[in-house]
């Protein structure tokens, strides 16, 4: 509609001065900057391929001490695209937000849950950022606020509501991407033709839920062999199930690495029904944290082994547990403190994006027409899951 706005204590920013730093095949980066009342502001984005944008803003007080009471960032709609929104959590309504019409208003908790998105059937805009470090808010339940207009809606990210007092200086990243991020089939959307298929759901055939390991200790050939034949004689498109995660604390490699993988207590799991105990350990999980380097190398060199078995010629893919999870497990980077000392969850946005581009590459490099299906369980954050 127009360009987006950044207040400090309800003055507006200059116009600000845009360089290109650098641009490749799939990404560039600019560099902005400008001032606000003796306050230095530059921002840092960088755009990829998909329309994919990150910002990192710089706020500059030098070394006098600054105070502020207000700080807030205006994304303008035009009011035919602000009609809907989601909230990027399966709950429909509580601490995570509202999903559903605009109408009269709406607004959120970040705190809670850094992201939404904000649009229409045809196009929108999707927010997210991975902790909300240096922000200040007394109105936690207000940090983003849409105001509809008569003739456009202004979506409101209040980044600082109450006096703020600080010298040097102050940073806060999140980013933005325009929806959708590829054309998209009418057709399709509205008369999908879907294959029949079924999900090779791993009890019987590998030991441990997720763990897709060929060893003989492991792995039950005898018994997928068979359930394999059996789908292609009901002419069925088998898809194989990666848990993207999810770990079973019972795999070997879980005593050295687990405090590093997981997102939740140590010895927290998740029992999928009621299994005989035979079953136990592959129906067994816990969930774990794409931010954590050695568990995603860890999951990919998985992927990368099951595609390169001969036993599993199909590279169709079912991918659950998807999307980007909150963590505070500081042994791999996650949590946060505010200007209090609270600590909160890291919502690792970049690591689950990161790692389903690389599944991505990964399988197009060995099969073109390799397809993957994700469940994201009512939490749409395009932006993470590629």
């Amino acid at each position: 509609n127009r360009p987006c706005e950044l207040l400090i204590d309800g003055k507006r920013a200059q116009k600000a001065e845009v360089k290109l730093v650098s641009s490749g095949p799939d990404q560039a980066r600019f560099r902005s900057e400008t001032a606000i009342d003796g306050l230095h502001v530059s921002c840092d984005t960088q755009i990829e391929y998909d329309g994919y944008m990150w910002h990192k803003i710089t706020f500059d007080a030098g070394k006098q001490e600054k105070k502020v009471n207000s700080i807030q960032i205006d994304i303008p709609l035009k009011k035919e695209i602000a009609e809907q929104v989601h909230c990027n959590e399966d709950k429909n309504v509580g601490k995570f937000g509202l999903t559903g019409l605009v109408g009269g208003g709406w607004h959120k908790n970040l705190y809670a849950k850094p992201a939404f998105w904000i649009g229409n059937d045809n196009a929108g805009i999707s927010w997210y950022a991975e902790t909300l470090k240096n922000w200040k808010n007394h109105d936690r339940n207000h940090t983003v606020e849409i105001i509809p207009g008569e003739k456009e809606s202004i979506v409101k990210l209040r980044i600082v509501d109450c006096e703020l007092k600080f010298t040097g200086k102050r940073v806060i990243e999140f980013g933005m991407q325009g929806t959708p991020a590829k054309p998209v089939s009418r057709k399709r959307l509205f008369n999908p033709v879907t294959p029949t298929f079924k999900v090779t759901w791993w009890p019987k055939i590998f030991e441990y839920f997720n763990y897709h390991n060929f060893s003989q200790e492991f792995f039950n050939e005898d018994f997928a062999r068979k359930s394999l034949l059996e789908m292609k004689k009901n002419g069925t498109t088998y898809m194989h199930y990666i848990g993207s995660n999810g770990a079973c604390p019972g795999i070997p490699e879980w005593g050295y690495f687990g405090k590093y993988w997981t997102s939740r207590p140590l010895g927290a799991s998740i029992v999928e029904g009621n299994y005989s105990p035979h079953l136990a350990r592959s129906m067994v999980w816990t969930y774990c944290c794409l931010n954590s380097r050695s568990f995603m190398e860890f999951m990919l060199y998985q992927i990368d082994r099951l595609t390169d078995n001969p036993f599993f010629p199909n590279k169709a893919f079912y991918y659950d547990l998807v999307g980007p999870r909150l963590c505070n497990n500081s042994d791999h980077g996650c949590g946060w403190r505010d200007d209090e000392g609270h600590l909160h969850p890291t919502y690792n946005l970049r690591g689950a994006r990161e790692f389903h581009k690389r599944i991505y590459q990964l399988l197009k490099k060995k099969d073109p027409d390799s397809w993957p299906s994700y469940h994201i369980t009512g939490q749409p954050a395009v932006s993470a899951v590629h």
